[in-house]
């Protein structure tokens, strides 16, 4: 084994610093999303779209999935609650959001068309 892999450490093993810094993102994209959400929201009806109920109702689920990630990341990164659930719930309900939010843009897209 070299000198350099020695010093330089695991790409497996998170370091307890490297963890708090990736906290705050999930937060902070988690709320600029809910802003998207918001945006998709209140522009829908300049979109001329059959059935604009259906993106409205799919951004609405996004914003509830985002302000649930928001708030779980938020309690991981004060760590009133065991951290490593509450991640975990973060970043899943952030990912089933942004599903919401990419068939909610993919409807707008094709329903334009």
């Amino acid at each position: 084994m070299n000198k350099e892999s020695k010093s330089q450490p695991s790409p497996t093993k998170g370091t307890e610093h490297a963890k708090r810094d990736y906290l705050p993102h999930i937060m902070n994209i988690s709320a600029t999303m809910m802003g998207f959400c918001f945006i998709v929201l209140t522009t829908a009806e300049d979109v001329h779209i059959s059935d604009m109920k259906l993106v409205d109702t799919l951004a609405s689920i996004a914003v509830i999935l985002f302000t649930i990630s928001t708030v779980f990341s938020f309690l991981s990164f004060r760590e009133i609650i065991n951290n490593r659930v509450v991640e975990l719930i973060a970043d899943y309900v952030f990912l089933i959001g942004i599903v919401f939010v990419a068939a909610s843009t993919i409807y707008i897209i094709l329903g334009i068309a």
